[in-house]
């Protein structure tokens, strides 16, 4: 009967775990409601009104985006930029744009297909600028562009820009078709996305010795453009606009929200510019926060600014409001007052119609303004106010110093809440999903409670962080600090283990190294956004002592090494030790050299106490060929592991276990970055002493402490909950050109090179307390005082029961 309830038990909770998914997804992931395209007659007449089109200043665009322009590598005392800077003293609108995370959003501008895989029949303002007809529309740089807009560039040249290790050629492919388009003068915008910054960023960080060098080559590229605008009449009035997609963090990895990454650089270049400007200090410092330079915008706003300047209705889903530093471009104050309008017309239209049931339709002359009880109320309100200035003041005319503000306040204001509008989660359908979830969990329990196996002091130990764990699920700020949980948990448990075990028998100081060794680990790399700047060993210590990192590195692999090669000698096939040994350290030496070479070439600041005729000899290695070479001797050694293995008893299996976990070993240093290479070693360490507990593990022991232990191992690495801490550096070892499975592989591997070698030292962990397990429950079986007297203590309890 018991078996049957927990069976039971066990389907219920499998068939919740898909549920809880699926009602929590769809909460969290809702539809948004957007406007189709031009339909209505609301939206074909803010296409016809002519409301951004009179006036233009503009007839042609170059949109030149700079992947990963962080705001300072453009307006900072250290920039590579030193044309653009010279412009800033009336010939240039310079801003910092935040919020949206990608230039691309700015493009499809909330398209109402967001799931489309192209977007060529979409309202933006690329194919508002195409309906308008004034010219043809032409494309160079990263071709994801290209796969969403298939059908809108009639001269197009598309680079993939996934093989990061290329900093140079991926953006010479853009540079090569420059100056033919200049003396073309059929196109109305000219559109180029150069990513060389952003692979310098991915390989060395913000701080790499190439980047300014390629800063220098986007600098030469803009005074070309530039250049050629004064020059060439068929240019005369055309608009130069320089953007970053995102920026980038300090290990020059973006997709967070962190400062670094939320604000790139933006510019408005053209010699008509001098008319409306004093000029902008240039370098300059950043304001209040580190990377706020001039004026902040919201990226979105460039869209409306587009339209205002180039004489094009805005997309019908916009959410940017025109940027007023170029009204000024108009020389009436009506002209200000209906591009305002315009565009205020337009958000109201979207408020509608992802907010049906607002209070948002009819006249709004029955509105009451004297209490704000919802979005749409305030947002009728200020359109009432907007409308009694403007909609009704018949031959007042009223000034525009006196309409303006009334209708930025109307369109700041609508940007903020349809922004939180459409993306708004449903709490009712997250509480079910977590509520399933949180059903199947005590459903899976009490299907083992009747087992014993959360009835001891381990298996209450087990639950007790699991629960915490969860509740700690439920705040951000412990979710975006993990790695604390992790820890302390991690400490705990360890300090449970050790001392709770070998103290009794004397062995003080032994009990204390694995907590030594993980509070070393967690000291490494610090985690996290409130600590990331707290000083660690790694940048403190290592990174100013280069040579000491790269001798514990060397120390890592000589030791895999040695270990290795006394796995390779036993088995079936007793290889002789010389050739073993010589095998081991021919692969060894293979892996650092690798490892060297490659950091010699990203970041070099690490190898400068090499002497150059070494690092000449280094810079002529074929790094493919190499990583090869370490690859196919691994795949040798495991296949030979492997074979003599069959047939073998336990102890020979434990053998080739722990070779193979230090082949392992070696893949996943090749993996990681130079400055993590020692933390293999001392996993080492810790490794050993669980080995060495006296008594073993027991199963739930190892599941929990391999569990601890790879969690927190993940943070020491310098990883953390959010995507901008991926490593994508060495997910091209090996590979010449983007192969989208074998890079998407070692990048899984490499960032997660710690839960991984402690997973694969969990079975070494298990397969030995499994092993002395056996001889200990035949004693009980056989001698049940023998039993009794095993079971006392807080560990022999565990064994005892066989838990």
């Amino acid at each position: 009967m018991g078996h049957l309830r927990q069976n039971i038990s066990l389907l219920v909770a499998n068939l919740l775990v898909p549920v809880a998914v699926l009602v929590f997804a769809a909460g969290f992931f809702r539809y948004k409601p957007f406007l189709p395209d031009l339909a209505g007659a609301e939206n074909q007449q803010l296409a016809d009104d002519g409301g951004m089109s009179e006036g233009a200043p503009f007839d042609k665009v170059v949109f030149m985006v700079v992947d990963a322009l962080r705001s300072d590598f453009i307006y900072s005392a250290n920039s590579g930029f030193g044309f653009t800077q010279s412009l800033t003293i009336s010939r240039i609108k310079a801003m910092t744009t935040g919020s949206s995370p990608s230039f691309l959003d700015v493009i499809l501008n909330l398209a109402d297909s967001e799931a489309a895989s192209t977007l060529a029949d979409e309202d933006t303002w690329l194919a508002r600028l195409k309906a308008k007809e004034s010219g043809k529309l032409v494309f160079y740089g990263e071709n994801t562009w290209l796969q969403l807009f298939p059908d809108t560039f009639d001269r197009t040249d598309g680079v993939s820009t996934f093989y990061v290790p290329d900093f140079t050629e991926v953006d010479k492919n853009v540079t090569r078709h420059v100056a033919d388009e200049l003396r073309n003068d059929d196109w109305s915008a000219l559109v180029m996305h150069f990513p060389g910054m952003d692979h310098v960023g991915h390989k060395g960080g913000p701080n790499s010795p190439y980047m300014l060098p390629k800063q220098r080559e986007m600098d030469g590229i803009i005074q070309q453009i530039y250049a050629a605008i004064e020059r060439e009449a068929h240019l005369e009035s055309t608009l130069l606009v320089v953007g970053g997609d995102h920026g980038m963090n300090d290990k020059g990895n973006h997709g967070g929200s962190s400062p670094a990454e939320t604000s790139p650089a933006l510019l408005f270049m053209s010699p008509h510019f001098k008319s409306i400007s004093n000029g902008q200090e240039s370098p300059t410092i950043a304001g209040a926060r580190r990377f706020d330079y001039h004026t902040i915008i919201e990226q979105s706003d460039v869209v409306p600014t587009l339209a205002g300047l180039m004489g094009f209705p805005l997309p019908v889903n916009n959410l940017g409001v025109f940027i007023p530093d170029f009204l000024p471009l108009w020389k009436k104050g009506d002209d200000h007052v209906r591009l305002l309008l315009h565009n205020g017309r337009q958000m109201m239209n979207v408020f509608k119609a992802t907010n049906p049931s607002s209070l948002v339709d009819g006249d709004f002359q029955d509105v009451n303004c004297q209490d704000i009880f919802s979005d749409g109320n305030e947002l009728a309100c200020l359109w009432q106010r907007v409308e009694d200035q403007v909609m009704t003041a018949g031959e007042s005319n009223p000034s525009p110093e006196d309409v303006l503000p009334v209708l930025y306040t109307f369109c700041r204001r609508a940007q903020q809440i349809i922004g939180v509008t459409v993306s708004n989660l449903s709490l009712p359908l997250l509480s079910y999903g977590i509520g399933s979830a949180l059903a199947a969990v005590l459903l899976s329990l009490l299907a083992h409670y009747p087992f014993g196996s959360v009835r001891n002091a381990d298996g209450l130990a087990f639950g007790v962080f699991t629960a915490l764990h969860g509740l700690t699920m439920f705040a951000s700020r412990y979710v975006e600090e993990e790695h604390h949980f992790w820890y302390w948990s991690s400490l705990a448990w360890l300090g449970y283990l050790c001392f709770g075990r070998t103290m009794r028998r004397g062995g003080a100081l032994v009990s204390a190294l694995p907590l030594i060794f993980q509070s070393v680990t967690q000291c490494w790399n610090q985690s996290g956004d409130t600590q990331y700047r707290v000083a660690d060993i790694v940048h403190e210590y290592l990174f100013r002592h280069p040579l000491i990192l790269w001798t514990l590195g060397a120390a890592t692999y000589i030791a895999t090494g040695i270990r290795l090669s006394t796995h390779l000698v036993k088995g079936r096939w007793r290889a002789p030790a010389s050739l073993a040994h010589l095998a081991t350290a021919a692969l060894c030496l293979i892996a650092f050299i690798f490892k060297f070479s490659s950091t010699a070439r990203d970041t070099p600041e690490l190898v400068v106490f090499a002497p150059r005729y070494f690092l000449e000899v280094l810079q002529q290695l074929d790094l493919a060929l190499t990583a090869r070479a370490v690859f196919s001797g691994l795949v040798a050694s495991l296949v030979y592991l492997v074979l003599q293995s069959r047939g073998s008893n336990k102890r020979m299996e434990e053998e080739t276990l722990a070779g193979m976990l230090e082949l392992v070993n070696i893949y996943l240093m090749t993996q990681s970055r130079a400055k993590n290479i020692p933390l293999f070693l001392i996993f080492r360490f810790q490794l050993d002493q669980l080995l060495s507990l006296p008594p073993p593990l027991t199963p739930i022991q190892t599941s929990l402490s391999t569990l601890l232990l790879a969690q927190s191992s993940f943070f020491a690495f310098g990883t953390s909950n959010a995507i901008s801490s991926i490593d994508l550096s060495n997910g091209y070892n090996g590979i010449t050109g983007y192969d989208a499975l074998g890079v998407g592989i070692q990048v899984l591997l490499g960032n997660w090179a710690g839960p991984i070698w402690w997973t694969c030292a969990g079975l070494r962990l298990l397969f030995r307390s499994t092993e002395l397990e056996r001889p200990l429950r035949r004693r009980q079986v056989g001698n049940g005082n023998t039993a009794s007297r095993s079971g006392k203590g807080a560990d022999g309890a565990g064994i005892a029961t066989g838990d």
